[in-house]
C-alpha cells in the first residue's frame, strides 16, 4: 500500500512504534458518527450502562468493584450490565459474577447480544456510559455511541476515548491503572455535579463531535489522500 489509514493518532503511533511503518505513510482519519435519533433527557436516576463486548480490557470487574465500593460511600449509583463476554477469555465472566453477587441489588444484568432497535430505550434508562478501558488503542465506536446520544462518559483516556475527550465528549476522567478506587473516584466526582450541568456538557458535546466527525470532512480527507495529498495526522482534509 502506498498509504495506511489509521483511526486514531494513538494506532499511528503503535504502527510506527512496533511495525517500522514510516510516519508519513500513515494517515489518521477517524470514523464517522452514528446516531440512533434525537436525543433524550439525562433521567437523574444515577444509573450508568457498560456496554458492549464485556472483555477483561474493558476492566469490567474493576468497575463493579468500583460500584460496589462507591454505595459503601453512600452513592446511590447501579450499574447496567449490558452485552456478552467474551468467548476467549473462560472464568473471566465468573470473576465479574461473584463481584456482582455481593450486592446484587445494584446491578441490572443484560447478558447477550443487544439488537440496535433496543438500544434508544436502553440508553433512555441511563446517565452516563463507563468505559474504564485499558491497553486500547482503537477509536472507540461505544464512546461516539455515548456522546452521539447525548450521554457523559466515565472513562479512562487510553486510545482513542483520549482523543474524544479532547474534542469534546463531555465526562469524568477515570485515573489509571484502573482499579476499584479509581472507578469509585470518578464515580463520586460525577455524582457530584448536577445532571442539568451534565446534560448542557453532554448537549455541547453533540454538536462539537457532530462537526468534527462530519461525514463531508471525513470524504474530503479521503478524496485528498487519493488524489496523493500528504497523509493527515490528525483527521483534517
Amino acid at each position: 500500500a502506498d498509504s495506511l489509514v489509521a483511526l486514531t493518532l494513538t494506532v499511528r503511533e503503535a504502527l510506527i512504534r512496533d511495525f517500522d511503518i514510516p510516519p508519513g505513510k500513515i494517515a489518521v482519519i477517524p470514523h464517522g458518527p452514528f446516531s440512533l435519533g434525537k436525543a433524550t433527557p439525562l433521567p437523574g436516576r444515577q444509573r450508568i450502562l457498560l456496554f458492549g463486548s464485556l472483555r477483561r480490557n474493558k476492566s469490567v470487574r474493576e468497575v463493579i468493584e468500583g460500584v460496589l465500593l462507591a454505595r459503601s460511600r453512600g452513592l446511590n449509583v447501579t450499574l447496567t450490565l449490558a452485552g456478552a463476554p467474551l468467548k476467549q477469555e473462560p472464568g473471566y465472566w465468573d470473576e465479574c459474577l461473584a463481584a456482582v453477587a455481593r450486592d446484587p441489588h445494584a446491578f441490572d444484568m443484560r447478558p447477550g447480544f443487544l439488537p440496535d432497535e433496543a438500544l434508544p430505550g436502553l440508553i433512555a434508562e441511563v446517565d452516563a456510559f463507563v468505559l474504564a478501558y485499558r491497553d486500547f488503542n482503537s477509536q472507540s465506536g461505544v464512546g461516539i455511541l455515548a456522546a452521539m446520544a447525548g450521554r457523559p462518559v466515565i472513562g479512562t483516556r487510553s486510545g482513542g476515548l483520549g482523543e474524544l475527550f479532547d474534542i469534546g465528549m463531555a465526562g469524568e476522567i477515570v485515573s489509571e491503572p484502573v482499579t476499584a478506587e479509581t472507578v469509585a473516584d470518578a464515580l463520586q466526582a460525577f455524582l457530584a455535579r448536577p445532571v442539568s450541568e451534565w446534560q448542557e456538557r453532554a448537549d455541547e458535546a453533540v454538536k462539537r463531535l457532530s462537526a468534527h466527525l462530519d461525514w463531508h470532512r471525513i470524504a474530503d480527507a479521503y478524496i485528498a489522500l487519493a488524489r496523493g495529498a500528504a497523509p493527515s495526522q490528525d483527521g483534517q482534509p
